[in-house]
């Protein structure tokens, strides 16, 4: 099997493997924890002393591994791409690694830092997908549909659930 082909395989099986190990640990802490998921914040998960450390450790993970992609991403499928669009990966990630750090204990910052995250990555992503339109309409059109998504299903979960802030 050439490298190539060794690559589209694993970056098939990467959105899949990520999705199983998000249920997987949010499952993992809502059990350990005993808390009703509907009812909580997600990242009540960060304080409590039986996950905080797993949870956290995740998130910082993730930050870290959200902008090595966006990066990526940027340089292979926008090789003129806008400096804006590096600040604000850069910037949304940042936030994310800052959420995990300063967990609701200062919930003021975390919050702050945690809807910057989530106003400035899909905001990011909507771009990405708008300055693609031109060269690439495909992952145009789907980077601003997962962008929308992103967007409006965290608000329905939270109209719908009182205490699912994401």
């Amino acid at each position: 099997m050439v490298i190539k082909e060794k690559i589209s395989k694993i970056k098939k099986w990467h959105s899949v493997f990520s999705s199983f190990i998000f249920f997987i640990l949010l499952g993992f802490c809502s059990w350990t924890v005993n808390l009703k998921i509907s009812n909580i914040s997600l990242s009540e998960f960060g304080i409590q002393e039986e996950t905080s450390i797993v949870w956290n450790g995740f998130l910082l993970i993730i930050s870290i591994l959200l902008y090595l992609e966006s990066i990526k991403n940027l340089i292979n499928h926008l090789r003129d791409a806008p400096f804006y669009l590096y600040v604000l990966f850069t910037v949304s990630s940042m936030c994310l690694l800052l959420t995990a750090l300063i967990d609701m204990r200062y919930i003021m910052f975390h919050n702050t830092v945690a809807v910057l995250y989530f106003i400035g990555y899909s905001s990011s992503i909507f771009l990405f997908g708008k300055n693609l339109l031109s060269s690439n309409f495909r992952m145009g059109i789907s980077s601003i549909t997962i962008s929308l998504l992103s967007i409006f299903i965290p608000m329905y979960l939270v109209y719908s659930f009182p205490g699912l802030a994401i």
